[in-house]
């Protein structure tokens, strides 16, 4: 069938006089339209009130709650540290609710984080699991645990430093899991004696794995 333009059906209706007629019943129809989308809304409204009332909630603040929700579950699914599918949320009077399992402590954390962040959230009840046996839970993997390592490298490293019978700039430290290994050259077996005791004495470490060589005369 061969498409008319609107232009030129309008003007043929016009020449066999039936314009008026037809502009008149799309009138009518847009009324009736705009009659039915008025009445539908008011049934929503009515419905959101009634759920609104049974819960002893504002319609304001049903309304609210429901756009956080939204808006964690958008956050989250957006978020690449995160998987959206393992995390619940519910949100009652500003307070969001989270519920599932993570596979760190830290993917727990920054899912109540995030959901502080969101506007209108008054508090966050985190009740999110982290998964046993999580690949991510070994060693650095763990935010918690890397900080622990970063602060007892610097503090054993700045001792080094500080001591005046201590080659501090020949010594490397390196932390894992709250072990410290040392590395590098010093002039005497006193001296790398020394150095692993500094690190011994130190706050949080667990170990010290003192690989330091003395250097040959």
């Amino acid at each position: 069938m061969k498409h008319i333009p609107l232009h030129a059906t309008l003007t043929l209706l016009a020449a066999l006089g039936a314009l008026p007629v037809f502009a008149g019943e799309a009138t009518q129809q847009a009324g009736k339209t705009v009659e039915q989308a008025q009445k539908k809304a008011g049934e929503l409204v009515e419905q959101a009130e009634q759920k609104a009332a049974s819960t002893g909630k504002s319609l304001k603040q049903s309304t609210q709650d429901a756009w956080i929700d939204g808006k964690l579950e958008a956050i989250y699914a957006l978020n690449s540290q995160l998987d959206a599918l393992d995390i619940d949320t519910a949100v009652e009077r500003g307070v969001v609710m989270l519920s599932g399992t993570v596979e760190t402590r830290v993917e727990r954390d920054l899912a109540g984080e995030l959901a502080r962040a969101v506007e209108g959230v008054q508090d966050v009840v985190n009740e999110l699991e982290v998964a046993a046996g999580s690949r991510k839970q070994d060693g650095a993997s763990d935010f918690g645990q890397w900080v622990s390592d970063a602060t007892i490298t610097a503090s054993v490293k700045s001792q080094l430093l500080a001591n005046e019978n201590t080659e501090g700039l020949s010594i490397e430290v390196d932390t894992e899991n709250d072990i410290v290994t040392l590395s590098g050259q010093v002039s005497s077996a006193a001296e790398r004696e020394l150095a692993g005791q500094i690190a011994a004495n130190t706050e949080d470490v667990a170990k010290v794995d003192n690989t330091i060589v003395v250097k040959s005369m």
